[in-house]
């Protein structure tokens, strides 16, 4: 994964990282992605470009931001 897309807590790359906590930006527009795609943006808690969340780095989490890395961006 790119640089921009790793965990600050420690250093790895966010899909490996164990508890805490991840921030995920989106820095992309919705305009022509899939319905499935924007659910998964609604579900992270974004809607618009800029929005940030911070959210627990659990499984379901983590799948739902590999789907949609090509809109956000996470630190």
């Amino acid at each position: 994964m790119a640089g921009s897309r790793c965990c600050s807590d420690c250093g790895s790359c966010v899909m490996g990282c164990a508890g805490g906590t991840v921030r995920v930006r989106q820095v992309r527009s919705l305009i022509r992605e899939a319905r499935s795609t924007r659910g998964i943006i609604r579900g992270l808690g974004l809607g618009k470009i800029g929005a940030e969340k911070e959210l627990p780095n659990i499984p379901e989490v983590i799948g739902m931001v590999r789907k949609v890395l090509h809109l956000v961006e996470v630190y």
